[in-house]
């Protein structure tokens, strides 16, 4: 931090200075590797070996720059000496000021009066004396230090210490009896305080620490230590302590090497036992991510994820996941294929489901081959699971598909593309729920079964252009045999498919493999694009049909009927700071809504700043959802410069049982302000969530941080 010693070179620089000036006037020029002077006298006395510069005495070596009253060099008495009005600017911005310097012992030792030090992070430490005791350290008396700008009085904050000791070989000051002064009154005394400089490496050392309140937790504060373990790798020790629980450890590392990195998260308690838990024993959590770059082309990724406890990474504010999903993956990317192997197993963190599958291995393959001579791209995908359970289904599929696309531009504008595939599929199955258990006397089916399923599918479209505003038709038609899908293959990825604008014209809107459309189908649509001046508008509207009624489908999927719901989007953008969306579906017999999404978002400079949400379903499905609606609003607000007030909200507007109170899901504001010299920030955040002990709480957390002093 403070290299007035070395940073400054300003007894380095006394040094070039006073010993050149034994054989140099004060009109020469020196050469372009030692000192230009610049002084209203300059000069020798050879007999006492005395060298003299006295008046607007200015030396510039380099990119450093000493200006002083006078200077006075004594070779025999190996002492240098400059007097008033002394300042010297490095080649980073740093300016240091004194009145009295004295330097002997071949400049390693050496007194400084009336100290004072500008750094180029904008803090100033200032001391009646400072004492070099050798070539790295310097120790200063009856000092202040601050990062405060002040025209007039004290400074925001403050620490004014006895002594105070510059370590340039460790990169660090220490204060000793240091008080921390608000406005030049004292709040904190401690008897000892060390920071780093601010050219410092890396060091280990406390952070900042934040303070919580809440119900469950009672007052909490979490003191962070950062351990710098080597150059590529470094950990966090996090100890957060509570009145009303027992302390918890929180520990992050991270890592990285030539081929890999790691990022690695761990924590622990043992809680108090009381009401709100059921057992009193060990709780935490593991999460581990890892990138290894193997060769060229293949990269292995590992995750994995463990909590000790269902309700723990909710109670203590981790996260709000309702399980775990952990991952050993295997990829390979080029510019014609892609090879992607998957091992995944899941914790479920909820109270009322407990089988979750586990996977070994999903792989994804798929290969892009050379086009031919008459514009037609084959094209080749595989794909293999292995899912497994304990009491539910299990299954092992293989699927394979090969099929070729060309697309076509006609003089007239028609955009058309074909597709055409055949897809294999081969199941081994145990545990299928039978749906006619009751007259054929199975509950579960078992064993092997497949299905071949080819498709034809062609787009088309074609834009009409009018000046500022782009009408596009659109429409696809799609064929493969109907009924492809048994009773025997378990639907295990295509559970939430439904229709929207994202899907409206592919040839299978299920999400999955498990699950396909069949018969002669099609959709239509136009969209729109036009931009005026700075405004944007773009939207969507279409359909689709079918000759078949789909019972595959989700009952709210908009796609069971023959004629499937209306779906589209609407996005407009009439100023450059604001966008609005909404997007929609329609029942196809009377327009009433189905599913509802609009939205904004806004900002204004660093002043205001707005995004709401809006979504309703009116649909309820087969499995556990109710009616449902949902918004939710977040922004800012600038109130002044360097305050800025933030807020979130979140409501479920109709009752579900996620929220038995239903209502408002979770509630915030975070008061921030940044000074020139500190930042803090004060926030409170209600939840309404309620799971097993985990209870509606309020909580308030609050951080200040001294700028410099990290």
């Amino acid at each position: 931090m403070l290299s007035f010693i070395k940073k400054f070179s300003l007894f380095n620089v006394l040094i070039l200075v006073l010993v050149y000036t034994v054989t140099v006037s004060a009109e020469e020029y020196v050469d372009d590797n030692t000192v230009i002077i610049n002084a209203d006298t300059l000069e020798y006395d050879k007999n006492n070996e005395l060298a003299l510069a006295s008046g607007n005495v200015e030396l510039i070596s380099g990119a450093h720059i000493l200006m002083a009253d006078k200077l006075v060099y004594s070779k025999r008495q190996d002492k240098a000496e400059a007097h008033g009005n002394i300042s010297i600017v490095d080649e980073d911005g740093n300016v240091a000021f004194a009145e009295y310097v004295e330097l002997e012992r071949n400049l390693t030792k050496g007194l400084v009066k009336a100290l004072s030090i500008k750094l180029k992070n904008n803090a100033l430490i200032a001391s009646e004396t400072a004492v070099k005791v050798n070539e790295y350290q310097t120790r200063l008396y009856n000092s202040v230090y601050s990062a405060c700008r002040v025209e007039s009085g004290y400074p925001l904050w403050q620490i004014s210490s006895d002594k105070t000791l510059i370590d340039e070989k460790q990169e660090k000051i220490v204060h000793e009896n240091a008080r921390l002064e608000i406005y030049g009154k004292p709040v904190l005394y401690t008897p000892y305080f060390a920071h780093a400089t601010p050219n410092a490496r890396r060091k280990s050392g406390f952070l900042v620490p934040s303070y919580t309140q809440s119900r469950d937790m009672g007052f909490g504060v979490n003191i962070p230590y950062y351990y710098n373990i080597a150059p590529n790798m470094d950990a966090t020790i996090i100890t957060r302590v509570f009145t009303e629980q027992n302390p918890l450890l929180y520990t992050k590392y991270r890592a990285i090497t030539e081929h890999s990195n790691y990022d690695i998260q761990f924590s622990g308690t043992n809680p108090k036992k009381d009401s709100a838990i059921y057992n009193r024993k060990f709780k935490g959590h593991i999460f581990f991510n890892s990138t290894h770059n193997l060769n060229y082309d293949w990269i292995m990724k590992a995750n994995y994820k463990r909590a000790y406890d269902k309700t723990y990474l909710k109670r203590y504010d981790f996260t709000d996941d309702s399980f775990l999903r952990s991952e050993l993956d295997f990829e390979k990317i080029n510019y014609d294929e892609q090879y992607l192997v998957k091992n995944m197993m899941f914790q479920d963190l909820r109270n009322e489901f407990n089988d979750m599958p586990q996977i070994y291995p999903y792989v994804n393959y798929s290969k892009n081959f050379e086009q031919t001579n008459y514009g037609i791209s084959p094209y080749a995908k595989l794909n293999i699971l292995n899912l497994m359970r304990t009491h539910l289904s299990e299954i092992q599929r293989v699927s394979g598909t090969f099929g070729f696309q060309k697309t076509h531009l006609t003089d007239s504008g028609h955009f058309l593309e074909f597709d055409n595939y055949i897809r294999a599929d081969g199941y081994h199955v145990r545990r299928v729920n039978n749906p006619f258990y009751q007259t054929q006397g199975n509950r579960y089916l078992h064993g092997n079964t497949g299905r071949f399923v080819p498709v034809s599918k062609v787009y088309w479209e074609l834009p009409y252009s009018n000046g500022d505003i782009v009408l596009t038709p659109k429409a696809t038609i799609a064929y493969s045999p109907k009924g492809n899908n048994p009773n025997k293959i378990p639907n295990e990825d295509s559970t939430n498919s439904e229709l929207s604008f994202n899907n409206l014209f592919s040839e299978n809107r299920f999400t999955g493999l498990d699950r396909v459309e069949g018969g002669l189908r099609g959709s239509y649509g136009v969209q729109i694009d036009t931009k005026i001046s700075d405004t944007e508008l773009s939207g969507l509207f279409g359909k689709a049909v079918k000759r078949y009624e789909d019972k595959n489908m989700p009952l709210v999927s908009g796609l069971r009927e023959k004629h499937s719901d209306y779906v589209g989007f609407l996005n407009l953008k009439p100023v450059s700071n604001l966008d609005l969306f909404y997007r929609f579906r329609l029942d196809n017999h009377n327009l009433a809504w189905h599913n509802n999404e609009a939205g904004l978002n806004y900002s204004y400079l660093d002043k205001f700043g707005l995004a709401a949400t809006y979504f309703a379903s009116d649909q309820k499905d087969e499995i556990r959802f109710k009616k449902q609606k949902y918004a939710a609003i977040n922004g800012y607000i600038g109130l002044s410069k360097g305050v800025k007030l933030s807020f979130n909200t979140s409501k479920i507007l109709t009752k579900r049982k996620i929220n038995a109170d239903h209502g408002i899901i979770e509630s915030g504001a975070r008061l921030d302000y940044d000074h020139n010299c500190l930042t803090s920030s004060l926030g409170v955040t209600r939840s309404f969530k309620r799971d097993r002990d985990v209870m509606p709480d309020t909580m308030l957390i609050f951080k200040i941080t001294l700028k410099t002093l990290n």
